[in-house]
């Protein structure tokens, strides 16, 4: 988890890309029904909404089918931290993770995975 945390602050830093989170806290998240791509460009008739499913991508066609997507995307972004409060909101879960981690010693994650067969479970 840490190493992705990294990354994706290492890619906030770029200009073409815009890291913004969504704090659990938010009732009502637009986002929770399914993971979409909507790629916009400057002639609107253009726009291509892609909906990620267990079989694949599948492409949303219809003007007022991609309007609906169009809007909820445009609610995410206005309930989601700002770019410089997502950075930080990161850097906090990855200090946090990294506290957490920390407190492991790697001699008894080394023992746990070397015995076959055995299964962790809570309180162990």
């Amino acid at each position: 988890m840490r190493d992705q945390i990294g990354k994706i602050l290492e890619l906030s830093k770029r200009d073409n890309l815009t890291v913004q989170v969504m704090p659990l806290a938010v009732p009502g998240n637009p986002g929770l029904p399914g993971a979409f791509t909507l790629l916009e460009y400057q002639d609107p008739s253009e726009t291509i909404v892609s909906v990620d499913t267990v079989a694949g991508n599948v492409i949303i066609e219809g003007a007022e089918r991609l309007q609906i997507c169009a809007r909820s995307f445009a609610k995410m972004r206005s309930i989601t931290l700002g770019p410089t409060a997502s950075r930080s909101r990161l850097k906090v879960a990855m200090a946090s993770y990294e506290e957490r981690i920390g407190e492991r010693t790697p001699d008894v994650e080394e023992e746990q995975q070397e015995q076959p067969g055995r299964r962790m479970r809570r309180g162990e």
